[in-house]
């Protein structure tokens, strides 16, 4: 079930039917099986992004091709750019897991914030992340715009 005002439940379902999408378009003959096991889940790890697949290696065995083939085919079918950076050869790392960048809110929020902050936008992207990362899992955090040229976290 969706939580609605949260916003990693919304990611996660949209990332899912995406993600769904782009097999079925990739592997129409693959069956259901794939379907059984979660498609995307938070990453344990940080630095490789908020997300995961790890459909391939379920799909390489049914489909009798390397996992890493398999994800290759996945990220050139899916669709996420409005929400995820693009995805290159490195995206995908050990045998087939498609790991999954988010993109700032929007260019122009994180362009806004890189200069009220002073910082240049991919370092303000980069922080995003690594504070993403280290509040997934507690309570939820609003920033909230004080004056002009600060920012300030407010706990609710």
């Amino acid at each position: 079930m969706t939580n609605e005002n949260d916003p990693n439940s919304t990611i996660l379902t949209t990332l899912n039917d995406r993600f769904a999408a782009a097999i079925t378009a990739a592997f129409p003959d693959a069956g259901e099986g794939w379907k059984d096991a979660p498609l995307i889940k938070p990453t344990q790890n940080p630095k490789f992004g908020e997300f995961q697949c790890n459909a391939a290696m379920a799909l390489a065995k049914t489909l009798c091709k390397p996992p890493r083939e398999v994800a290759k085919a996945i990220i050139g079918a899916v669709k996420v750019d409005d929400i995820a950076m693009p995805f290159t050869t490195e995206s995908i790392t050990g045998p087939g897991f498609i790991n999954i960048i988010l993109r700032p809110a929007t260019d122009a929020a994180a362009t806004a914030l890189a200069k009220a902050l002073s910082k240049p936008p991919h370092e303000v992207a980069a922080a995003y992340r690594a504070y993403v990362a280290t509040v997934r899992n507690s309570s939820r955090i609003i920033l909230a715009h004080a004056r002009a040229g600060t920012a300030e976290k407010i706990n609710q």
